[in-house]
């Protein structure tokens, strides 16, 4: 498993694509964690997302 600032890096790409901070294709180039994995990680204090970031994420991913 990656380290955990690795997790963390990964976690904070998902948000940004989901606040449309990046379009698919960057994305898609450099993928970031699976919506399930960032709720997951998060409760298990692994990663650290704002509310409003899981949310968004859920919806739109």
């Amino acid at each position: 498993m990656d380290p955990p600032h690795q997790l963390q890096q990964h976690a904070l790409r998902t948000a940004a694509y989901a606040n449309g901070c990046l379009d698919r294709e960057e994305f898609e180039r450099e993928p970031g964690l699976e919506p399930v994995w960032c709720r997951f990680l998060h409760d298990l204090e692994l990663v650290t997302l704002s509310s409003a970031d899981l949310d968004r994420i859920e919806a739109v991913l």
